[in-house]
């Protein structure tokens, strides 16, 4: 990891910060436009890093500028939701453990762990597939992994082989965790035990001859004079 921060400085001096992908816009504020330059020098950072350990899978993808600049635009579109931390640690993790050069859609699902403490899609899926009714009862490790299997089916998920759910959950998963970097909340439903605690009746207050009659009781119980 030590090395990895090293990397990272190094790879941090050799980037000017790029107007090529600057987003400001009119009618920013100050905290906004600090905000865009971080995520935008983030994106700098994270693509010389690709460019350091990848480098002939690099340019075999970014073989001139204009293709450079267009990918750069598009993941700071993509990756907006996430802050510059997340982002560039999103980035040493893959450094770390792939020997290939990620996707976007890849680099989202790490950026997602991050942020939103997300289960592996591979892990949710496990996860979905071994639950048991009531599910909502089920000791979830993120309620997406919850509604993801809820939209896939249990028991299409029990029922059919891996090869023909996994990408039907994937799909769901995917989904959901775009719900989330939206803004969307993934609340669990209520358990039986809450539903029914909130369908029971509350109880009549006592009247003040029931009130003496039960202090009396409990007094005599006591043996209190």
């Amino acid at each position: 990891m030590e090395n990895m921060d090293k990397l990272t400085k190094n790879a941090a001096r050799e980037i000017a910060h790029s107007s090529k992908i600057s987003p400001t816009e009119a009618g920013q504020t100050n905290t906004q436009k600090k905000t865009d330059a971080l995520q935008v020098d983030a994106i700098n950072q994270v693509f010389s890093l690709f460019r350091i350990n990848y480098h002939n899978q690099f340019y075999a993808a970014y073989s001139d500028s204009d293709t450079l600049n267009q990918a750069k635009r598009l993941w700071l579109q993509s990756l907006a939701p996430f802050d510059a931390q997340t982002i560039l640690k999103a980035a040493k993790t893959v450094i770390e453990d792939s020997e290939y050069l990620p996707t976007l859609h890849r680099f989202l699902g790490f950026c997602d762990q991050f942020a939103f403490a997300l289960p592996t899609v591979r892990d949710a899926f496990l996860e979905a597939c071994t639950a048991r009714a009531p599910y909502e009862n089920n000791n979830w490790s993120h309620n997406l992994a919850y509604h993801a299997g809820k939209a896939a089916g249990w028991s299409f998920l029990r029922g059919q082989p891996e090869a023909k759910t996994f990408s039907v959950f994937s799909g769901h998963y995917d989904r959901l965790a775009r719900q989330l970097r939206e803004g969307q909340a993934l609340a669990l439903p209520p358990t039986r035990s809450e539903q029914a605690a909130e369908t029971t009746p509350p109880s009549e207050p006592l009247n003040q001859q029931e009130k003496i009659k039960r202090l009396a009781k409990l007094r005599e119980q006591l043996a209190l004079d």
